[in-house]
């Protein structure tokens, strides 16, 4: 979905990607991470499947990784933002979220993209995930009710991906879908 709007000319920044960054052995929330959670360290690296296996389970670990990789996530994103806005100016810019907490307020058009939980489990089971992995995560994150309550523009990514499609083209041509 980021790819439609890559391709609508838009500077995209994934959180997740970020995610990755900051549990880094160089950096100071992955050495904190890994002080914290030495079983998930494998060869000098967090191991995310394993950290992921340890936090999804534990509401309290969860809350503990959040507290040390979101503010990290969160300066990276701004900073990125700010040098898209100074690279380009009047460029546009999609920051992609997975978690309402990582950053529930901002002066952002913020575009939830919705699809039931079944159908989500069946999109990431066909994609390769474990299905017990993807119900934990799934487990920690916002019901879609917040989502929409929290969105300015709401796109349903139940059915069909034309559907779905068209619903962004309309939203990158400054109509809402």
């Amino acid at each position: 979905m980021l790819a439609e709007f890559l391709r609508a000319g838009f500077v995209v920044i994934e959180t997740d990607t970020i995610g990755h960054e900051v549990l880094d052995a160089r950096t100071e929330s992955g050495r904190l991470v890994m002080a914290r959670w030495p079983e998930a360290v494998v060869a000098g690296s967090v191991d995310r499947a394993k950290l992921a296996g340890i936090v999804f389970r534990h509401p309290s670990a969860l809350a503990e990784l959040e507290a040390i990789s979101h503010p990290a996530i969160w300066s990276r994103v701004e900073a990125r933002v700010a040098a898209a806005a100074q690279d380009s100016p009047g460029s546009r810019v999609i920051v992609e979220i997975p978690l309402l907490r990582l950053h529930a307020t901002s002066p952002w058009l913020k575009v939830a993209v919705l699809a039931p939980e079944d159908v989500r489990i069946a999109r990431a089971v066909a994609r390769g995930a474990d299905v017990a992995d993807v119900v934990a995560r799934i487990a920690n994150q916002e019901p879609d009710e917040a989502w929409a309550e929290w969105a300015d523009v709401v796109i349903d990514n139940e059915g069909e991906w034309a559907s779905t499609l068209q619903a962004i083209e309309r939203l990158v041509s400054g109509v809402a879908p």
